[in-house]
């Protein structure tokens, strides 16, 4: 887990099963989830709906006010996220949990929680955590209680995305070990204050929860100074000072509380004007009862809304004494049922409301100026004697023992992945590993998600179809088969042996009903077809006696005219130009 170059600890999950001397899992029961490294060397945590528990230590205590922290890692939801935590959290350094890391549990201290979140009470597109837990006492003395006190420990910073409050892990039970010996005796001997808090002014955005590979990188310098990043680029910036609610130091200045308001202090700038008459024509009524309704003769005014249940019987085993006097249920009165296209009721009879076109709303006295105003009520500021100008206000931050992953993912898949963590101060190493490590895979993993999202939007257009052949082919026929009762057509059907059969296959197969009723239209269309082959067929065959005819008269006269003695030269082409040219010739 050594970082060659120097800089801090990188764990990658590539020397086989060499990580499970690192990285161990807690023992407390309510940790029902086991990770696993796939063959890729990638930290999975495999089964939704667990609760998953394990670290590893660093090999020396970082310390955050000294050289500040880069933390950085990779996380995959491989099959979704809709529900889950995938943060980190580096814990304190504690030598008693360093000898028994298995005791690790959701109290167990730490300095620092960074990574995105979803579910859990947050927003619904998640968040990205950054928390730092402060136990400091600087400016007071080490007994006296904090600015504020909750149940648990350790004070907290926190940056949280998309302006909403993240859900505040377990507070540990005791505050840790300070870098400087004074304020781990003060931190040990002082209780001190766990908060949620919120970003003011530039929040990290929500963590992205879609299916590629993303690195996440938290960096937080000496000077309180910090920036977020998302996949290389700054989600977040600004002044740990400045940035965090609530804020890394006491602030200078808090609410003087023996200021309080005066009672008689008025604050109103306007009051109703007493001298102001609500006028007699005023109708403030929205709705009156319909003088035009009249009471339909056949409601029942003397008739229960309810009656007793017919048929109910004590039960065997009730004591009028403890139970009391039995009387059966009481059920709607079947007289009173206002059956279809009948006006029935029972009891009291009262006509229905109509606008009322005289309502002029609700009443109010008009405002003048109050003559006692004083002015908004301002209490004044007072010098805080927690605050202390500190030249290191990372200073109060525990120095970091350990990385762990103590989440929840309620994704029924789980496939969470984690890889490449780095725990250091170079924020030169960190880019390096996002450009040697990170951009590769992340390139290969936005192939595969945009070759899945192809084959999704194929399958889908598939889909689509499918469905439209569906309604064309089933859901058309039944929209018309629901038209008609089922029970009255195969009634009048039952009298014709050919169609109650051909009613009931329909119901069960609605295809068929494109077969039986379009039988009709085919049929239609069939003998009309028929009609005009035949008619055309008939004419063409009058066009050709009729010509046969003209040929026939035509030799006549040319051998009339041959035994005549006459040319029959001129004749002929006449007559065959007067046959040519008919009606006839162009049919035949």
């Amino acid at each position: 887990m050594q970082d060659a170059h120097g800089h801090g600890v990188l764990e990658g999950f590539d020397d086989g099963a060499g990580w499970q001397g690192r990285w161990v899992h807690s023992d407390a029961e309510h940790y029902t989830g086991t990770a696993v490294v796939s063959d890729d060397g990638v930290l999975m945590l495999p089964e939704g709906n667990r609760l998953y528990g394990l670290s590893a230590q660093l090999p020396r205590p970082l310390a955050i006010a000294d050289a500040g922290l880069v933390l950085q890692y990779e996380v995959h939801y491989t099959r979704g996220h809709t529900c889950g935590g995938s943060y980190i959290k580096l814990l304190s350094h504690d030598e008693l949990f360093a000898a028994a890391p298995s005791t690790l549990t959701g109290d167990t201290p730490y300095s620092v929680m960074f990574g995105p979140d979803k579910c859990g009470g947050g927003p619904a597109d998640g968040t990205l955590h950054t928390i730092l837990r402060q136990a400091y006492t600087r400016g007071r003395p080490a007994t006296s209680p904090p600015a504020c006190q909750t149940p648990g420990g350790g004070e907290e910073g926190s940056s949280a995305g998309a302006g909403a409050a993240p859900a505040a892990p377990a507070a540990p039970a005791a505050a840790p070990a300070a870098p400087a010996a004074a304020a781990a005796a003060a931190a040990a001997a002082a209780p001190v204050a766990r908060l949620k808090a919120l970003v003011r002014g530039s929040a990290p955005r929500p963590a992205p929860h879609d299916d590629r590979l993303h690195v996440y990188t938290l960096v937080v310098r000496p000077d309180a100074s910090f920036k977020v990043l998302v996949d290389g680029k700054v989600a977040s910036s600004g002044s740990l000072l400045d940035s965090l609610s609530p804020p890394l130091l006491p602030p200078a200045e808090i609410p003087d509380p023996t200021h309080i308001k005066p009672e008689d202090w008025e604050d109103e700038e306007t009051i109703p004007d007493p001298s102001d008459v609500r006028p007699p024509d005023w109708d403030d009524r929205p709705t009156l009862p319909d003088g035009n309704a009249q009471r339909p003769k056949k409601w029942l005014v003397n008739e229960p809304l309810q009656v007793p249940k017919p048929g109910a019987l004590k039960p065997p085993d009730w004591d009028d004494d403890e139970d009391g006097e039995w009387a059966p249920p009481l059920i709607p009165n079947p007289k009173c049922v206002r059956a279809e296209r009948k006006e029935l009721g029972c009891g009291e009879w009262a006509p229905p409301q109509v606008p009322n076109r005289a309502y002029r709303g609700e009443w109010a006295p008009r405002r003048v100026r109050n003559p006692a105003y004083a002015g908004a009520w301002v209490q004044r500021s007072a010098p805080n004697p927690e605050h202390d100008d500190d030249d290191a206000p990372l200073r109060g931050v525990p120095d970091i023992g350990a990385v762990a992953l103590e989440l929840w993912v309620g994704d029924a898949g789980g496939g969470y992945a984690f890889d490449n963590v780095y725990v250091g101060t170079s924020e030169a190493r960190a880019a390096a590993l996002r450009k040697a490590r990170w951009r590769p895979r992340a390139n290969a993993v936005e192939r595969a998600s945009a070759a899945r999202s192809a084959a999704r939007a194929g399958a889908a257009a598939v889909a689509r179809r499918e469905q439209a052949v569906q309604l064309l082919m089933r859901g058309l026929p039944g929209m018309f088969l629901r038209q008609f009762d089922p029970g009255q057509a195969l009634e009048w059907a039952g009298r014709r042996s050919l169609v109650a059969p051909a009613l009931r296959a329909m119901r069960v197969v609605p295809e068929l009903a494109y077969i039986v009723l379009g039988s009709p239209v085919f049929a239609a269309f069939a003998l009309s077809t028929w009609a005009k082959y035949h008619d055309q067929q008939r004419r063409k065959e009058e066009a050709r006696k009729a010509a046969e005819q003209l040929r026939a008269e035509a030799a006549a006269r040319r051998a009339a005219r041959v035994a005549a003695g006459e040319s029959d030269g001129e004749g002929e082409d006449s007559e065959s130009a007067v046959f040519r040219g008919s009606r006839l010739w162009r049919l035949w």
